[in-house]
């Protein structure tokens, strides 16, 4: 039993990533506290940050793509120019042109919606799971002492099928973008 408490010891100590722990028995408050909420915050945390992204970007892209026509057209800024009889407007309209373009490759690099609702779509999973656990509905039995293990063995199985559904979505989503560009460019 030493030579296993020591070994983990040796793994803790060289640990690259904080939330990652070892336990030598896992016990459901510890699962429900370092797996389940950790994810569930995490995602939110994530979904928001992506929201936040995602609504600079249409916001952004809006504006200064419905400003072009405008400043294209207006006749007061016609009259100036710029070095070689370049009008104002003309070069405003350039820029807001190439602003609107460089927020659009960011949405279409990033993907920053289909990641809000990736992200949110799991939280809600992942929260959804925890209440049903939690209220010992199906397919939980929590009045029933001699099922706890099993309970909580059957909680793990379904939060890691839902964090690893997610991670497949999002590399399969990220992967297939590649693939079409690189079939684009054949």
């Amino acid at each position: 039993m030493e030579a296993k408490t020591d070994s983990i010891d040796k793994i803790t100590k060289v640990s690259l990533r904080e939330e990652l722990k070892v336990y030598e028995d896992l016990k459901p408050a510890d699962y429900l506290r370092d797996r389940l909420i950790f994810k569930i915050k995490l995602y939110f945390k994530l979904s928001r940050r992506c929201e936040k992204a995602y609504r600079f970007i249409v916001f952004f892209t809006l504006c200064f793509g419905a400003l072009v026509p405008v400043v294209m057209n207006w006749n007061y800024l016609k009259g100036y120019s710029i070095g070689n009889e370049t009008d104002f407007g003309t070069l405003l309209a350039t820029v807001f042109s190439i602003i609107v373009i460089i927020l659009v490759s960011l949405e279409t690099t990033f993907n920053f919606r289909e990641r809000l609702q990736n992200y949110k779509k799991t939280e809600d999973q992942l929260t959804h799971e925890l209440y049903i656990y939690q209220s010992g509905s199906e397919p939980y039995n929590l009045s029933d002492p001699n099922k706890e293990r099993e309970n909580f063995h059957l909680l793990v199985l379904r939060v890691e099928a839902i964090i690893r559904e997610e991670r497949e979505d999002t590399i399969e989503k990220a992967t297939a973008q590649v693939v079409e560009k690189s079939k684009l460019e054949q």
